[in-house]
């Protein structure tokens, strides 16, 4: 089961609720035959300005083997001296399932950063709110 609570107000199902997602993990493969990220626009000199990426990353509610796949963030970043992050999370847990929210914001070189989901469907819409990012490398798993 997921690592995140849901706290109605008002006795509303969804409507005007606290969404508190905890110890969600996103798996980043840049490599191998599992990859869910690819370069789709070369980055220019060494600083690779205006690298451009799509993905369909996958989100964990945990970083073991064990781990359930909650939802998938698909979309696009680009490096305009920070990373520019676009997409949208699809939820594929059965509380959510195809409910999404649309995340956008950018994150530093060493993947910190906040972003903003702003907006969301089925389950989710009319949800505005921030999620700050940290990005934690020996989490990484190659192997999914």
């Amino acid at each position: 089961m997921a690592n995140f609570k849901v706290t109605p107000y008002a006795g509303a199902p969804v409507d005007n609720t606290k969404l508190d997602f905890q110890s969600l993990y996103l798996r980043r493969l840049i490599s191998g035959p599992n990859k869910n990220q690819s370069t789709v626009i070369d980055g220019y000199g060494n600083t690779d300005f205006g690298l451009t990426s799509v993905n369909n990353w996958a989100i964990y509610d945990g970083v073991g083997e064990d781990a359930k796949l909650v939802s998938r963030a698909k979309g696009m970043r680009m490096n305009a001296v920070n990373w520019c992050n676009f997409f949208t999370i699809v939820f594929e847990i059965e509380r959510f399932k195809g409910s999404t929210l649309a995340v956008m914001g950018a994150t530093t070189a060493d993947d910190q950063g906040e972003w903003a989901i702003v907006g969301g469907t089925g389950d989710l819409r009319w949800h505005v709110v921030s999620s700050k990012v940290k990005y934690i490398r020996k989490y990484l798993m190659e192997k999914c």
